[in-house]
């Protein structure tokens, strides 16, 4: 018969044995709506005219987009707030705007809460609206290793992968206006084409996109 005290020792080097053999654990599975960035993301988007030129620093818990175009550069940090938001200030400004996660994507708000635009994310395209009911939305969806960008159903541009590591977004000309160097194919150029929303808003929604992998 095996005692008290020898059955806790064997339980104890089972369990050291478990631990030891468990490895790594898998890095998250990436969902549509939270941020769910792991490592730091780099990215700068360029306009082909040199007139804009801004560069974006993404992870988990912080944000950093540097306009570098401007002089002096431009520094929006983003800080999480209470897990809930994202807020973005300014040196010598304050909070500029504050984002918020929702089931369906995000929302860009002013500091007091006044929505400026809904982010809807779907498993292959997204809308950005003014308004709570997604009416006269930007519609961006990926489709044909391309992605297709309309408003009220007209066609105003897209965003292609031209070669490894380049993505551009150019009007429905077809001329690109905006270049950038990435991994794999991002919607984040093509925010840079919708004219209605004002900068530095753009640049919020585009890293907000990049944190949760789009």
């Amino acid at each position: 018969m095996i005692s008290s005290k020898t059955s806790t020792s064997l339980a104890k080097a089972l369990l050291i044995m478990l631990l030891l053999g468990r490895g790594t654990p898998e890095p998250m599975a990436t969902v549509t709506a939270g941020p769910v960035t792991l490592s730091v993301i780099d990215l700068q988007i360029n306009s082909v005219k040199g007139k804009r030129a801004i560069a974006f620093k993404v992870s988990t818990d912080a944000v950093e987009i540097r306009i570098t175009n401007s002089e002096p550069t431009k520094v929006i940090q983003g800080k999480l707030y209470k897990g809930s938001k994202r807020l973005y200030e300014v040196a010598g400004k304050g909070v500029i705007d504050e984002v918020k996660g929702t089931e369906e994507g995000f929302k860009l708000r002013t500091p007091d809460g006044k929505l400026l635009w809904k982010i809807h994310l779907y498993p292959t395209k997204l809308k950005i609206s003014d308004n709570e009911e997604d009416k006269n939305a930007y519609v961006l969806e990926t489709k044909d290793g391309q992605v297709n960008i309309q408003l009220d159903e007209r066609s105003i541009g897209t965003v292609t992968r031209n070669s490894p590591g380049e993505v551009n977004a150019g009007n429905s000309d077809g001329k690109p206006s905006f270049v950038s160097h990435f991994s794999r194919l991002t919607v984040a150029p093509g925010i840079m084409l919708l004219d209605k929303i004002p900068e530095p808003e753009k640049y919020l929604i585009i890293a907000e996109l990049l944190a949760r992998g789009r």
